[in-house]
C-alpha cells in the first residue's frame, strides 16, 4: 500500500466505528477532560512529585534511567503500591531480568507508607523473567495485559517494565544492529503509548545505562 493508501485507510476505519472524525476541543473544554480522566501517582519523594507537577500522570509513558542500584525499582514500586492503596486500580510488573522483583517488597512499601490496609496482593499481576525469554515474548506480554485489562474492565493503573531495554541489549548487541534495534524500539513504544492512552495508564519503563 502506498502512503496514501494507508492513511484513507486509516480514516476510513475511524470514521466508520464513530459515524465522524471527533472535532478539535476548546482549550477550556481540554482541560475538563485532562482534570476528569487523569490519575496522578507518587513517584516515593515529595520533592520529586513537586518537581514534576504532582507526581506523574496517567495516559503516559515514563523513562527511568540510571546505573544499577540507584532506585530505579523502588520507584516503580513504590507507584505501583500508591496506584493499589489509594486509587484501587489494578496494576502490572514486567520482570525482563532474574531476581529484580520480590513479591513481598511491596507488601513491605505498603506498610512502611502506612498503606497496609488497603493493600490487595491480587491486583497487582506479575510477568515474571523466566516468561520472558526473548524481546518477541516482552513484546507479547504487553498484549497479554491490555486484553487482561480490556476484557475485565480495569481502566486505569500502572505497567512498570523492569528493565525495559535488558532484552534489546541481548538481541542487538552489534552496531551493525542499531537500525533494526530502533526499529524494534519504535515498535515497542507505539504499541505501549497507545495501550497507556486506550486503558489510561501509567507505563513506567527503567532502563540500565553506563555510568
Amino acid at each position: 500500500m502506498t502512503e496514501k493508501e494507508i492513511i484513507a485507510a486509516a480514516l476510513e476505519a475511524v470514521v466508520n466505528k464513530t459515524g465522524e472524525l471527533p472535532r478539535p476541543m476548546t482549550a477550556s473544554e481540554y482541560q475538563k477532560f485532562l482534570e476528569e480522566r487523569l490519575d496522578w501517582y507518587t513517584t516515593g519523594s515529595k520533592q520529586m512529585d513537586e518537581i514534576l507537577g504532582g507526581g506523574l500522570a496517567s495516559s503516559s509513558l515514563v523513562g527511568i534511567c540510571g546505573p544499577q542500584e540507584t532506585g530505579k525499582t523502588q520507584m516503580v514500586e513504590t507507584t505501583i503500591v500508591d496506584c493499589i492503596c489509594n486509587k484501587g486500580h489494578h496494576a502490572y510488573f514486567i520482570e525482563t531480568e532474574l531476581s529484580t522483583v520480590n513479591p513481598m517488597r511491596f507488601e513491605e512499601i505498603a506498610k512502611n507508607r502506612g498503606w497496609i490496609d488497603r493493600w490487595d496482593p491480587e491486583k497487582l499481576h506479575i510477568v515474571s523473567a523466566y516468561q520472558i525469554k526473548n524481546v518477541e515474548m516482552q513484546f507479547y506480554y504487553y498484549e497479554v495485559i491490555y486484553d487482561m485489562a480490556k476484557e475485565n474492565g480495569w481502566e486505569g493503573g500502572v505497567l512498570g517494565i523492569d528493565s525495559f531495554n535488558a532484552t534489546f541489549k541481548r538481541k542487538f548487541s552489534g552496531r551493525e544492529l542499531f537500525p533494526s534495534r530502533s526499529q524494534e524500539f519504535g515498535r515497542h513504544y507505539t504499541f505501549l503509548e497507545d495501550m497507556a492512552k486506550d486503558l489510561n495508564l501509567l507505563i513506567m519503563l527503567t532502563y540500565q545505562v553506563m555510568e
